[in-house]
């Protein structure tokens, strides 16, 4: 380590006004600086702090794909639902520049799909159709539709996709819904029982080995 680098960590380990430390964080998330940005969160700096456009630290992080420290803000109690000037969410910021790890992380901390912009009244969803990005609109409308966590609230991507696992009572009750169409709705669509032809006790049919 250079005199210049050892300077640079001495720094960062001094003591931060609060003023500095609002405008501090945001810059660690644009630059992806997860240790100042931990550093600055457990000196208990507001998360929620903007600069003049009300962009937080969380959007900053989204709009730039930094993933380690959106996640740390998000872990540490960030509002990801939380409208710059414009009214558009770290979900909004993440789908316009193409970051579907981002706007997986958000929607699973639950950011809200609807929330619309003040610029055009789009959503995520709409920026993501604007742009054509297969796998953050894969993620967006799979997001929309009606689903089940399970228990954990666990949700991953995978080819683009966010993957949720059904719990066990939901399994339960598609397995007895289906049970309930085949054997009531179903019941004309299956085919007349075949008769048994009679044979003499102690011989063995070829149904038997079926």
């Amino acid at each position: 380590m250079n005199a210049l680098s050892k300077v640079v960590q001495a720094f960062r380990l001094l003591p931060i006004k609060e003023e500095q430390a609002e405008k501090a964080l945001p810059e660690a998330a644009r630059e992806g600086d997860l240790a100042t940005l931990t550093r600055l969160v457990e000196e208990g700096v507001n998360l929620e702090a903007s600069n003049y456009s009300g962009i937080t630290a969380l959007m900053k992080a989204a709009a730039l794909g930094k993933l380690d420290c959106l996640d740390h803000l998000v872990a540490k109690g960030a509002n990801v639902n939380a409208q710059d000037s414009y009214k558009r969410t770290a979900l909004h910021y993440a789908a316009s520049w193409h970051h579907a790890r981002c706007v997986a992380s958000l929607l699973k901390a639950g950011a809200d799909t609807s929330l619309k912009d003040d610029i055009n009244g789009k959503t995520a969803l709409d920026l993501a159709k604007q742009f054509s990005d297969t796998k953050v609109l894969q993620l967006l409308e799979n997001s929309v539709l009606l689903t089940y966590t399970d228990e954990s609230g666990d949700a991953a991507l995978a080819n683009g996709k966010l993957c949720i696992k059904l719990p066990r009572v939901a399994s339960r009750v598609c397995v007895w819904a289906r049970r309930v169409w085949v054997c009531g709705f179903a019941q004309d669509a299956r085919p007349a029982p075949r008769k048994k032809s009679p044979r003499s006790r102690g011989t063995i049919g070829t149904n038997d080995c079926e």
